[in-house]
């Protein structure tokens, strides 16, 4: 996977990068085979200058050969960010590759009723 950072209007330290590579191994592990062929972009930027509330934004782009998945997140930290993009972005992945599994699964069930002459 070849991960693009782009930062914006913030000064961050190379513990937060380091901190978000290891937080989208998890995810690269849920790619697979298409985690070779995975681009991941990441913007981390600090939103309008406030006094309070959350400030810091993340943005993750990942571009896999069969579709594109995005998520957002704007926090008090740019590691609590990290952490809420991962997440939404594991629920999609994982939601996506249920439906890939169940498709097969339906795939071969109809294959096994033709061969048996079913339908």
């Amino acid at each position: 996977m070849v991960i693009n950072f782009k930062i914006t209007h913030a000064e961050v330290p190379d513990a937060v990068r380091e901190y978000a590579l290891k937080k989208l191994k998890k995810i690269e592990r849920l790619l697979g085979e298409e985690g070779a062929h995975t681009v991941c972009d990441i913007e981390l930027s600090l939103s309008a200058p406030r006094h309070s509330g959350p400030v810091h934004y993340a943005e993750v782009n990942l571009h896999t050969p069969k579709k594109l998945y995005r998520a957002t997140a704007e926090e008090e930290s740019f590691e609590a960010a990290l952490d809420e993009v991962k997440d939404e972005l594991f629920k999609e992945l994982s939601r996506d590759r249920g439906k890939r599994r169940e498709e097969e699964r339906k795939g071969g069930a109809q294959a096994k009723k033709m061969l048996r002459g079913e339908e």
